[in-house]
């Protein structure tokens, strides 16, 4: 009998280990950018101002980039979008190494790195889905958290260490060498990973077909109801989640007695957070209704942001970010394995990327604005201002059409259950 752990194919973990590896190269960087770029610019507001537009840009392809994952082998685009990624942090080592930091050039670089990410995005959750048996997929979601998390980890620690002895220069290396070990990693996988077959087209038609498959992706979510108010509540919920990758630097650098190492350090617990939230989630969705769980998860999440800056002590901020990864677990995993598993295969990639981008088109909004009330009223208030709203929000789940009824359904029930229930979502126009 297989292992329940880790008895999920040759391909999976082969494909996990790979993109294990670029979390690592992933966390090391995203403490090098943005204290990178609070040494430079100086300021949480014109830190806001240079992530607004990256995000906007990100969201803005994942949907657009989503019938890739439907059309063409998705091992293939993971490859692709690796390896793009490699080239281009091993870029932005090379401007800090020369000392060259110009405003539109760094941003246009990590606006590129970022269309890797959204490209990388649209097929993360379709071939896992494919890579594993029907049966296997709640526990493929919950052990590839399990996985981002534990790379995640490892790479706020190795990303503090890394900029106090080899700086920035050395993190972005890092990352470079981890996306083409990536790439690598997924070069050898056995399992066919396409949706469909697609006959070649003349470009002029496979781009009338590109945006016909788009549409219909975006036809699907706003035909079904629970999907489409999940969306809209989910964006508010991260319009009030967006400052808190603001705040770690600005918490760190105003204390005056923090290293940029312990910005690794709350990355590290929060990505510890993830990790056992990851283990428990299917434990507590089994003991207590599933949409419960995600309630709590998201009045979690705000409760946690509100405290981080009232709460004295180094301490107590690590068991607050502690706090915060299980509690995006209890979120993010239950809606991952019930919304993936009720979309047909040939649809998932691209109402996966819509509906991505449906609840994370106000990230960039809530970047740019939570700029200004930073200016205005300070970090502090930003925060507890957000935090209470994501806590208001987490009671409205409950007036989701369907929502208790479809999350408390046993998990073999949720199979393709949007085609069953709402066959015409899925008429072709």
């Amino acid at each position: 009998m297989k292992n329940k752990f880790w008895g999920l194919g040759r391909d999976f973990w082969l494909f996990r280990t790979g993109q294990l590896i670029s979390s690592i190269g992933d966390g090391c960087a995203d403490i090098a950018f943005m204290w990178w770029l609070l040494e430079k610019t100086g300021s949480a507001e014109k830190m806001a101002l240079i992530f607004a537009p990256v995000s906007f840009v990100r969201i803005f392809l994942i949907p657009l980039f989503g019938p890739a994952g439907d059309r063409y082998c998705r091992k293939k685009v993971a490859i692709i979008s690796d390896a793009w990624r490699g080239v281009m942090f091993l870029t932005l080592a090379a401007l800090v190494k020369l000392d060259v930091f110009n405003l539109p050039l760094v941003t246009a670089l990590f606006m590129f790195t970022t269309a890797g990410t959204a490209l990388f995005a649209t097929v993360s959750g379709s071939i896992v889905a494919q890579l594993v048996k029907k049966e296997e997929l709640s526990a493929a979601i919950e052990r590839s958290n399990f996985v981002v998390a534990v790379g995640n980890l490892s790479g706020g620690l190795i990303g503090g260490i890394a900029i106090n002895y080899f700086g920035v220069t050395g993190a972005f290396l890092i990352n470079s060498v981890s996306f083409f070990i990536a790439t690598a990693a997924s070069c050898y996988i056995r399992t066919r990973s396409s949706a469909a077959v697609v006959p070649p087209q003349p470009p002029g038609e496979a781009l009338k077909v590109w945006a016909v498959q788009l549409k219909e992706g975006f036809s699907v979510v706003a035909r079904i109801p629970m999907q489409l108010w999940l969306c809209v509540l989910l964006a508010f919920i991260n319009l009030a989640v967006s400052p808190l990758s603001l705040a770690l630097p600005v918490l760190v650098k105003d204390s005056g007695a923090l290293s940029p190492g312990f910005i690794g350090i709350l990355n590290a617990a929060l990505e510890t957070g993830t990790i056992l939230g990851s283990l428990v989630v299917g434990w507590l969705c089994r003991k207590i209704f599933t949409d419960k769980v995600i309630f709590a998860g998201i009045g979690l999440i705000g409760a946690g942001m509100a405290a981080l800056f009232l709460v004295p002590g180094a301490y107590s901020v690590i068991a607050i970010m502690l706090m915060l990864g299980m509690a995006m677990m209890l979120v993010n995993v239950p809606l991952s394995v019930k919304l993936m598993a009720a979309t047909p295969d040939n649809y998932r990639s691209r109402v996966s990327s819509v509906s991505a981008f449906m609840s994370q088109a106000a990230v960039p909004v809530g970047m740019a604005f939570s700029g200004f009330i930073i200016a205005g009223y300070g970090m502090q208030f930003m925060m507890i201002a957000a935090g209470a709203g994501v806590i208001l929000s987490a009671p409205l789940l409950f007036l989701v059409p369907q929502f208790s009824a479809f999350f408390r359904m046993p998990e073999p029930d949720t199979h393709e259950y949007f085609l069953k229930k709402h066959p015409k979502a899925f008429c072709k126009a």
